[in-house]
């Protein structure tokens, strides 16, 4: 059996995903769990992420871009008027990457991520790994700083050449077929032999008033069925093709 890095990402964005991810630990096809410190619902059951995170392997979301027009959020650490990470007009993170690596400051940018990390560690967190919400590791420079960064907390540091994008889809509300399997194990194999393969995926249930676009929310919304419903068959039908769901560390 080869492992296959099995992550849902964004524990805190809204209530829907964090109740989601709960239900996904639950099921056992997920096996990493990145968390979003400045989420704005981080609390939201939080006592009950405490108690399972020992079954996964729990990860720093690192986030500094604030994507969604009706869910915004900002810096975690002490950031003073002025950063540069933040928008003048709202006090938000950019909503990009582009405008991140366009007017944030390189130290201003490691001091927030420290302080995400250590605020999820003052709330009884205890993670193992580090990964970019939104991707911004390629910013010039900026990568081999995280990396320093996770070394010093004695984090993993996800975002190496070792790791690669396995993709199966979950766009629809069955399971994926055996046929889907097949289909995503023969490209990653043809594309990216020998790397260390990464399903990433962002269950989330609808909620009312809702928080992301439709689009968003719908394929949000079959990834945690799939991930909760049908758990068992998706374990059944990646050991068919190889694959076993394993932890970062």
């Amino acid at each position: 059996m080869q492992k296959l890095i099995t992550r849902a990402d964004d524990f805190g964005v809204t209530p829907g995903t964090n109740d989601a991810i709960l239900d996904c630990i639950k099921a056992g096809w997920i096996q990493n769990v990145g968390v979003m410190a400045p989420g704005p619902f981080l609390n939201h059951r939080l006592d009950a992420f405490l108690e399972l995170q020992d079954e996964i392997c729990l990860g720093v979301h690192g986030t500094l871009t604030s994507e969604w027009d009706l869910l915004r959020w900002g810096s975690i650490g002490k950031a003073a008027e002025g950063s540069s990470l933040l928008r003048p007009e709202d006090g938000t993170f950019y909503p990009d990457t582009q405008s991140l690596s366009t007017y944030g400051k390189t130290e201003e940018i490691i001091q927030e991520l420290r302080a995400q990390i250590h605020h999820l560690r003052d709330l009884g967190l205890r993670p193992s790994y580090w990964d970019s919400h939104m991707n911004f590791t390629w910013i010039e420079g900026l990568s081999e700083q995280i990396a320093a960064l996770c070394r010093e907390e004695g984090l993993f540091y996800t975002h190496t050449d070792a790791h690669g994008r396995f993709l199966l889809p979950l766009s629809q509300e069955n399971s994926p077929s055996k046929q889907d399997w097949e289909t995503a194990t023969a490209n990653y194999l043809e594309t990216q032999s020998g790397k260390i393969p990464v399903w990433i995926c962002h269950p989330a249930y609808r909620e009312s008033p809702g928080h992301f676009p439709e689009k968003v929310i719908q394929d949000r919304h079959f990834e945690a069925t799939n991930l909760t419903r049908h758990a068992k068959h998706i374990t059944e039908l990646a050991a068919q093709n190889g694959w076993q769901a394993a932890k970062y560390v």
